[in-house]
């Protein structure tokens, strides 16, 4: 089975806000005194810095400089685990419902 473009684009955005993620965690970026300067090589790595700056995992200091909030990572990773598992669950439920449309049809076509 092949990935479609939208789990591809998923794993590219996931492994662009791993390596921007990791950048902070090396520089030991955590608090505002270890904040460092920041500047993306990449598109999807700048899409992805923006977003977790948008989402305050990453925060801006008055002087111009970054760092990660682990507190608000971790809050953040939480909050797309469950949407994800949501979404799961829905998908699941409306397959069940396609499913169950097949059983139906199929037992309003048998005559006795």
């Amino acid at each position: 089975m092949t990935a479609g473009p939208v789990a591809i684009e998923a794993a590219m955005v996931g492994r662009a806000r791993q390596r921007v993620v990791a950048a902070f965690l090396a520089a030991h970026a955590i608090d505002r005194e270890d904040a460092i300067g920041f500047a993306a090589r990449s598109p999807g790595e700048q899409r992805a810095f923006d977003r977790l700056l948008a989402r305050q995992v990453i925060l801006r200091t008055r002087d111009g400089r970054y760092y990660l909030d682990r507190t608000a990572m971790r809050a953040d990773a939480e909050q797309r685990r469950q949407r994800g598992a949501v979404i799961g669950i829905l998908i699941a439920l409306a397959l069940a419902g396609l499913a169950m449309s097949f059983f139906v049809d199929a037992a309003h076509t048998i005559q006795p």
